[in-house]
């Protein structure tokens, strides 16, 4: 377990009712590596961590982010994140690239942006840029190493307060995040009241449907503890239906045949030294 991660009692942490359609009803579906219990919704289907985590240690988790001694090496992975051709920015600027889009004079939005990589580069190609993040310091390295003033806070308290303005945004990337929000579909009902009639939304979060596959050794359960929900195709394109978005599934990331037999042998202990778990699967939607 990472060191920075809390110990928490889930005995004595809330239980909720389906973040997504308010039901009641659940059933088990497995304990994560620190002991959160990932439950399904009888009703709708969706996967959520109940009972869930307080405020006060998720917020301490999000202010450790970004913390290093090595400010060098931490820029260097952000640069290795930002530069994958597998991972989600590169994904989302080749497909605005190969609809013929620009993002030139266009207004754009990352909601969650750390220190501002993408950012910088939508605003490189021409964009007015704004972004959001919870960690002080993903704010001060915005700030020094790409000239970007982020605002500092959550995007449900920030739209609440009026920060941005409604109708007006091209694109909205949200990469990595809509899997730690309290409410994910009020989050996109209002990413639908800031975009333009015909704008855009990018979303990326794990698959859980690696889960299936990997079993204990899956990504969404081995790690990631402020994460709150979990995500496979088929209930994060009901998440958008039910914000009233149009779909569009552009990588899945789903296992081969012989990923999967790669992942039974790695959960052997011999195999588990040699062998380094593949890449976390990526979904991408826009509206």
């Amino acid at each position: 377990m990472n060191p920075n991660y809390k110990i928490i009692d889930y005995n004595k942490c809330l239980l909720i009712d389906c973040p997504i359609c308010g039901s009641k009803s659940f059933s088990l579906v497995t304990f994560r590596f620190d002991l959160g219990r990932l439950v399904r919704c009888s009703d709708c289907r969706h996967v959520y961590l109940n009972p869930t985590i307080s405020d006060e240690i998720l917020k301490s988790i999000y202010e450790q982010y970004n913390e290093t001694n090595d400010e060098t090496q931490l820029m260097r992975i952000i640069e290795e994140w930002f530069t994958s051709p597998i991972g989600p920015y590169q994904m989302s600027l080749n497909i605005i690239d190969k609809e013929g889009q620009s993002l030139s004079g266009k207004k754009v939005l990352e909601i969650g942006c750390g220190p501002g990589r993408f950012l910088s580069e939508c605003a490189r190609r021409g964009a007015i840029v704004e972004g959001a993040d919870l960690s002080p310091r993903a704010i001060q390295l915005a700030q020094k190493y790409f000239n970007l003033k982020i605002l500092y806070g959550s995007f449900e308290d920030l739209f609440e307060k009026k920060y941005f303005a409604l109708a007006t945004y091209d694109y909205i990337f949200i990469f990595e995040l809509i899997e730690h929000v309290r409410k994910p579909l009020e989050l996109l009902k209002s990413v639908g009241e800031l975009l333009k009639p015909k704008g855009i939304v990018f979303v990326s979060t794990p698959n859980f449907s690696s889960f299936y596959t990997m079993g204990k050794y899956s990504p969404t359960v081995s790690k990631f503890q402020e994460h709150l929900h979990f995500f496979d195709e088929k209930n994060l394109a009901d998440l958008f239906r039910r914000a009233g978005l149009e779909v569009q599934i552009r990588d899945t990331g789903l296992l081969s045949f012989g990923d999967r037999y790669k992942q039974i042998l790695a959960g052997q202990p011999f195999f588990q030294k040699l062998w380094i778990i593949l890449r976390k699967n990526e979904f991408i939607y826009s509206l």
